[in-house]
């Protein structure tokens, strides 16, 4: 019988290879922001931030994944859908960083919130598109599936965002 948990269950490696590659992107953005000598355009908890963001993010996003993940199974229990939230997540946040960087290469850091502007909703419709989609192959409706996302989602950002700027 194949095991229904832990790291032979490929969605699950799925998305921690997915929100992994998105800890390292966002690192490596926060470090190199902080070497150019930038700074988050709005209030901080410390100095440097992107300096201190860019070790923060290796605790906080694969916490958030788990916690979103955890959120949307409890609401709509659906064990063929495991990892589709915190997989989800992953892709959409690497969509988005690779966005931001490539922007901040191309355009500069002046730019990054008129790309921002539209990068951000794109990428958010991605996060609840990819991760509801799983949920309704496996019999929830599209209601039910975005509701769990959205939740998961909801919660996650509460816990952490305000350590991830």
């Amino acid at each position: 019988m194949p095991e229904a948990q832990g790291p032979r269950h490929p969605p699950l490696r799925q998305a921690a290879i997915r929100v992994g590659l998105a800890v390292v992107a966002w690192s490596g953005l926060c470090v190199a922001l902080d070497q150019a000598g930038h700074a988050p355009s709005g209030p901080t908890l410390l100095d440097r931030w992107y300096r201190v963001q860019a070790v923060v993010v290796f605790v906080v996003l694969p916490l958030q994944a788990w916690v979103a993940e955890w959120v949307a199974q409890r609401l709509q229990p659906t064990p063929e859908a495991r990892g589709a939230v915190a997989s989800a997540l992953g892709t959409g946040l690497l969509v988005f960083l690779v966005v931001d960087i490539a922007a901040w290469v191309m355009l500069g850091f002046e730019w990054l919130g008129v790309v921002l502007a539209v990068s951000a909703p794109l990428c958010v419709a991605l996060i609840f598109g990819l991760g509801a989609r799983r949920f309704v192959v496996h019999g929830r409706s599209w209601a039910q599936a975005l509701g769990a996302v959205t939740a998961g989602v909801l919660v996650a950002l509460i816990l952490g965002g305000p350590l991830l700027r």
